[in-house]
């Protein structure tokens, strides 16, 4: 059934389960930053911005479509700052007392791993602010004495088989 809306005047169907999307509704989504256009929203603003450069005076998307574009924009270019000034771990290798290295990098020194927090870090991983602990060495043991312990469990489980073969 169709019906005329209140707040528009507009015909409309009361019985229709989805409303096609309109320029209201992406302009509206688009200005709140919430929304990535679909295909269909997109031909609709299309039909919208050929509709109103064909209506009004040319000054008219400059005075009201542009600043919501704009201000759109510095949100986008702000979230983008924001994301660059993030710290992305990069493993660069062992550390480097000529090299130059940048927030994020990680470095070998001394058997631990340490991430640059500053940019241009040359203080040695450990003994300045500039680098963060990542990792720490751990004990190192002595392969001799491995082996020694592993020969010394073998001997014992082949004694404690022989005394179970019994």
């Amino acid at each position: 059934m169709t019906e005329p809306n209140k707040e528009n005047g507009r015909m409309s169907n009361s019985n229709a389960a989805v409303q096609p999307p309109t320029g209201e509704t992406f302009v509206a989504k688009a200005a709140a930053g919430s929304s990535t256009p679909t295909g269909r929203e997109m031909e609709v603003v299309k039909g919208i911005v050929k509709f109103l450069r064909e209506t009004f005076p040319p000054d008219f998307l400059e005075k009201h479509v542009e600043p919501l574009l704009k201000s759109r924009e510095r949100r986008l270019e702000a979230r983008i700052r924001e994301l660059e000034q993030r710290a992305v771990l990069e493993h660069v290798g062992t550390w480097h007392r000529s090299r130059e290295y940048y927030p994020g990098q990680v470095v070998m020194s001394n058997g631990s791993s340490w991430v640059a927090k500053t940019r241009h870090s040359h203080g040695e991983p450990g003994k300045c602010d500039d680098w963060q602990l990542l990792v720490q060495r751990g004990a190192r043991a002595d392969s001799k004495e491995l082996m020694d312990k592993l020969h010394a469990l073998e001997h014992r489980l082949a004694v404690l088989e022989q005394r179970g073969g019994r």
